[in-house]
């Protein structure tokens, strides 16, 4: 798990809405996804 991957998670968090936040990430929208889905599928190893 990464500080970036972290940041991403929480302002989808915040925002609630893909786009919006790779807007305010200055990243693609899939970009934004790609970094999400290894965020999770890195929780699911850890437990």
């Amino acid at each position: 798990m990464e500080l970036l991957q972290l940041q991403y998670f929480q302002m989808v968090a915040r925002l609630e809405h893909m786009t919006a936040s790779a807007q305010r990430l200055h990243v693609t929208q899939s970009s934004l996804s790609k970094t999400i889905q290894r965020l999770e599928e890195s929780g699911r190893s850890s437990f």
